[in-house]
């Protein structure tokens, strides 16, 4: 593999190579950890979107926008796909971004990536992918900029997040 990244970089293909055919695993990602978040129920810490039960994170109570939760890959990856598992309740996240931090300095500036909106509050309790990142780098941040509503929703919830791609390392 890494002839093969060094004849693609020689012939200035590699990035194209990984945008356009990253695997769809999630084997290297057994490395990822939570670096940072902005705040964190007792009960419920951020770590919990890494686990594939059904435990989640909420956000501090009365913490209903700007949320995030930063991720270590532990190396430079490429992702290019993330799903987040959400649930039914109002407080589940609505208005996300997934953020890149510059230099790859988990204390610099951050760069949005791509802006989505979770399906849910209320509607379904389901997995989405959301597509089209193209990151590069060690550190990832999701922006949980609000919730479904104000009826019993004093939080920001996340069951799960995932991602997809290819380490660069």
């Amino acid at each position: 593999m890494k002839r093969l990244k060094e004849r693609l970089n020689f012939f200035g293909v590699e990035e194209q190579m990984f945008t356009s055919f990253a695997p769809e695993s999630l084997d290297w990602l057994s490395g990822v950890r939570i670096h940072s978040f902005s705040t964190q129920h007792t009960s419920y810490p951020a770590s919990n979107v890494l686990d594939t039960g059904l435990s989640y994170w909420l956000s501090e109570t009365n913490n209903t926008t700007n949320q995030w939760i930063v991720f270590d890959f532990g190396k430079q990856v490429f992702v290019n796909k993330v799903m987040i598992k959400v649930d039914n309740y109002e407080c589940t996240v609505k208005d996300f971004t997934i953020e890149a931090c510059e230099n790859n300095d988990p204390n610099s500036t951050w760069r949005p990536l791509k802006e989505f909106q979770a399906r849910c509050g209320n509607q379904c309790s389901t997995d989405q992918n959301f597509t089209g990142l193209d990151f590069k780098g060690r550190f990832l941040r999701l922006y949980a900029k609000n919730n479904w509503g104000p009826g019993g929703g004093s939080y920001i919830l996340i069951t799960n997040v995932k991602f997809w791609g290819a380490a660069l390392e």
